[in-house]
């Protein structure tokens, strides 16, 4: 075997595969996430995946809309309640998903 060639069972063969199925858990996670409650989370879990599927390229215009939709209805429901509005970090990574990815959550 020459030198720098990887064997069946070294890091090049299975490097794919963990990559696909990677992606497959997150786009799985994702969709879990729709038919759950979102008050059940706090905000930066809900951010968090947001950001998994950014920074995956494996973004979800119904996840994406989801979060944002429990971030302002939060923000709503602290309004009403008379507790702090949400922080700005909490808007930061939504935010940022949004306009890496180009999608449009329909709210301004």
């Amino acid at each position: 075997k020459a030198a720098g060639e990887a064997s069946p069972s070294g890091p090049s063969s299975w490097i794919p595969a963990l990559s696909q199925l990677c992606g497959l858990i997150i786009d799985a996670a994702g969709l879990k996430s729709l038919n759950l409650d979102p008050r059940q989370f706090q905000q930066q879990e809900l951010s968090n995946l947001m950001w998994a599927l950014t920074t995956a390229k494996r973004p979800d215009e119904r996840v994406f809309d989801f979060v944002v939709e429990s971030i302002v209805l939060s923000s709503q429901s602290k309004n009403n309640r008379k507790e702090q509005m949400l922080m700005p970090q909490e808007w930061s990574i939504p935010l940022y998903c949004l306009a890496k990815t180009g999608i449009s959550s329909g709210r301004e």
